[in-house]
């Protein structure tokens, strides 16, 4: 560890933990700590600062990496710049050790740049892959006509990707959990992208299908990679805020493409859109593993790896509180539309409903995500069930809206979206957070699993029920969802991120 810097401030004694330097304050003074490894392995357990601008070292080897004061303690250990050797050993506590090279200061500016770096890529590749996964239905008809196909077969085709993902998902958890981020998105991405070229030359509907299976098991790395490089760049209190911030960029990918992929149709035809997504998939997946780390988390023995994460305390109650979300959510993004036509309101209504619903999720997950963050990160818990009563009272309000005029339904869908749509990151990082770091990432992806199959089979039987039960039953029984996964929710113990 080396210190990098020391400052006056006006605040009292504190421990602050942030991209993965210790800031101690104490005395008036706030000091910088640079650890030369992961934070989530740090040994330094306090410093005691001198008036003088010296540093009374009170390091302590803490096998718990939690921090303490202990400006009590006798023993003292000399800060390393490059090696121990190099800087001198105080006699004890209570002589100072100068402060060496302020410059150092630098590091922390780059370490801080790089969790930006990442959470850019990170974000602009998710993006890619939503503006297939999630936009290519804006260009259905056009398929649709292009390869011949039926109803049940663009609905396949349409979900070709998603379902190559859900195959794909807990492999890509492995995956960067052994060889990290950097190398499992350098494995997908050519996979992901390859699959999209593959479609746009095809002519038959089996291989059309085939291709897009194949691209979706490519992009399977991107969700699970992007939360491993988070996870590592960022720290537990601002970890909610920078999911949330990758989370937003699922329904900005599918916005941009259901503006963009029918113009490219329209100028080319259904291959063109296939392959300017191959493009930005492959240029995004790329620029991703350029920033994020090549780093592995130091292994222990993983056998039986998914059982001791489904054993995890409160996992199976987080997994089912996300079962019960994401039907909540697929109601709302797959069915406010044609109950809203079937209220008797116009296309226009219906259109600019749907278009806030999707510009109301980009924020939720930002401001959920912030809230989560709050108390250096313990409060996951506590946010899910504030999201999921919010999403009850959304919803119930929905349904009263439907019975009303087009502006009380656009500002229920507002309420109702900010607290369906605004789930995904909190559960992701509670995920990741509640089993050892080395199997971290397979938790999220056990975890986006979970969700993409709950997703995937409650399509259809939601709309079983919308047309057995009718539109105003339906929206109670999302109301009713949301309720049991706030009761969940608020009976999992608030965690402690661990850095």
């Amino acid at each position: 560890m080396r210190v990098v810097s020391v400052v006056r401030r006006r605040f009292g004694i504190g421990v602050l933990v942030e991209y993965g330097f210790v800031v101690v304050v104490e005395y008036g003074f706030v000091v910088v700590v640079v650890t030369e490894r992961r934070a989530d392995e740090l040994d330094v357990v306090g410093a005691q600062l001198r008036i003088d601008g010296g540093v009374d070292p009170c390091a302590l080897e803490r096998g718990d990496c939690l921090l303490e004061l202990l400006g009590q303690q006798l023993g003292a250990i000399a800060l390393e710049r490059e090696s121990v050797e190099r800087l001198p050993a105080p006699d004890s506590a209570n002589q100072g050790v100068a402060i060496h090279n302020a410059t150092i200061i630098d590091a922390v500016a780059a370490k801080a740049n790089s969790a930006t770096a990442i959470l850019v890529g990170a974000s602009a590749a998710q993006a890619a892959v939503s503006f297939v996964a999630v936009g290519l239905p804006a260009i259905g008809p056009e398929l649709r006509r292009a390869f011949a196909l039926s109803l049940p077969e663009l609905g396949a085709v349409l979900t070709a990707s998603l379902f190559g993902s859900g195959l794909a998902l807990l492999a890509a958890g492995v995956a960067v959990d052994r060889f990290g981020p950097r190398a499992a998105m350098l494995v997908g991405t050519p996979l992901a992208s390859g699959g999209l070229v593959a479609a746009s030359l095809v002519s038959s509907k089996p291989l059309l299908f085939g291709a897009l299976v194949v691209s979706g098991i490519g992009s399977a790395v991107v969700p699970v990679a992007g939360t491993g490089a988070l996870f590592q760049a960022f720290p537990a209190s601002r970890r909610g805020w920078a999911l949330g911030v990758r989370q937003m960029a699922v329904p900005l990918g599918g916005t941009v493409a259901a503006v963009t992929l029918p113009l490219l149709d329209a100028v080319g035809g259904v291959r063109l859109p296939l392959l300017v997504a191959a493009a930005a998939v492959a240029s995004s997946g790329i620029a991703f593993a350029a920033v994020s780390s090549s780093e592995v988390v130091p292994r222990r023995p993983t056998a039986r790896a998914f059982r001791r994460i489904l054993a995890a305390p409160g996992m199976l109650r987080l997994l089912a509180v996300a079962s019960l979300y994401i039907l909540v959510l697929q109601a709302l993004l797959t069915f406010a539309v044609p109950s809203i036509r079937a209220a008797g309101f116009s296309r226009l209504s219906a259109s600019i409903a749907f278009a806030v619903i999707n510009v109301t999720a980009m924020g939720a997950r930002l401001v959920w995500g912030r809230i989560a963050d709050l108390s250096g990160g313990t409060r996951r818990s506590r946010t899910l069930t504030e999201i999921g009563l919010v999403a009850a009272g959304g919803g119930l309000g929905f349904a009263v809206s439907l019975h009303t005029a087009a502006p009380v339904v656009t500002a229920a869908a507002i309420l109702f979206a900010f607290g369906a749509m605004g789930w995904n990151a909190i559960v992701y990082v509670s995920a990741g957070e509640r089993t050892t770091p080395e199997l971290a990432s397979r938790s999220v992806a056990l975890a986006l699993t979970v969700v993409f199959l709950v997703s995937a089979v409650s399509t259809p039987l939601l709309g079983a029920l919308a047309n057995r039960a009718g539109w105003s039953v339906f929206w109670l029984v999302t109301v009713g969802l949301a309720l049991a996964g706030a009761g969940i929710a608020g009976t999992l113990a608030d965690t402690r991120g661990t850095d």
